[in-house]
């Protein structure tokens, strides 16, 4: 492991145990980061306890903000320094931008306000995409009704057979 002035590089992640992938994934950056001489330290807590973490904000990295919304407002919730701030952001542009497509009727004008702040969230890496959650339905013939919400999370309440 890399040391500086005796001291190990070494970052812990709080996870939450609510979606298989994210074990595999998080072990493999693991792997991968020890090869470089990173430690990463796996810390999995109970989904419930996500609140607690959050607001403490006493954490090195925090893999969660998984949040799926049909309409783009939902980088608000993740990202404006004023709402939930998982990332601990400091007060940017990127607070006004979200700011001001919330508030635009403008279609035009909104899709190039969060466009704006899509390329800065990319662009200062305040997150790194790493599980892209799918889902794979198998259905016969027989099954009428199946829908998606917004999000594309399944929704069977309608479901029938028939």
């Amino acid at each position: 492991m890399r040391v500086r002035d005796g001291v190990r590089l070494s970052l812990t992640v709080d996870w939450f145990t609510n979606a298989a992938a994210y074990s595999a994934a998080l072990q493999l950056i693991q792997q991968q980061l020890r090869s470089v001489g990173i430690e990463l330290v796996l810390k999995e807590l109970q989904v419930a306890q996500f609140p607690q973490v959050l607001e403490s904000s006493n954490f090195d990295a925090l893999w969660g903000g998984d949040l799926s919304r049909a309409d783009p407002d939902g980088l608000r919730t993740l990202y404006q320094t004023g709402l939930v701030n998982a990332y601990r952001l400091p007060p940017t542009k990127l607070d006004t931008l979200l700011t001001e497509q919330a508030a635009t009727l403008d279609p035009a004008r909104r899709t190039s306000l969060v466009g704006e702040a899509q390329r800065l969230i990319v662009t200062n890496a305040y997150v790194v995409p790493t599980v892209e959650l799918t889902s794979v339905l198998g259905l016969s013939a027989t099954v009428h009704d199946l829908a998606f919400t917004a999000s594309g999370l399944v929704a069977l309440h309608d479901v029938r057979e028939g």
